[in-house]
């Protein structure tokens, strides 16, 4: 497939579901999958954006630029932390 149809063919394969897999790697090489929910409108993104840094000059303008550069609001749920708590 050339660039342009592969880009197509994931983008339509995401869009077309909710769920979604993170992969990452552990300290020691080995994966860690997790499975996330993810919401790509620009509604969630106008929220966030509110939140942190209030109201935006030209709201109409912000929509566009997030569509156009594909931004997505990623939030992930912490369950548990590992680690050692700095001695001070």
């Amino acid at each position: 497939m050339a660039d342009d149809e592969t880009r197509r063919a994931l983008t339509e394969l995401i869009a077309g579901h909710r769920l979604g897999v993170l992969a990452t790697l552990k300290r020691d090489g080995r994966p860690q999958l997790s499975t996330v929910i993810y919401d790509a409108t620009v509604a969630e993104l106008v929220d966030l954006y509110r939140t942190v840094q209030g109201e935006h000059p030209d709201w109409a303008d912000y929509r566009r630029a997030m569509v156009a550069e594909r931004r997505l609001v990623l939030r992930l749920h912490v369950e548990r932390l590992y680690g050692a708590p700095p001695h001070g």
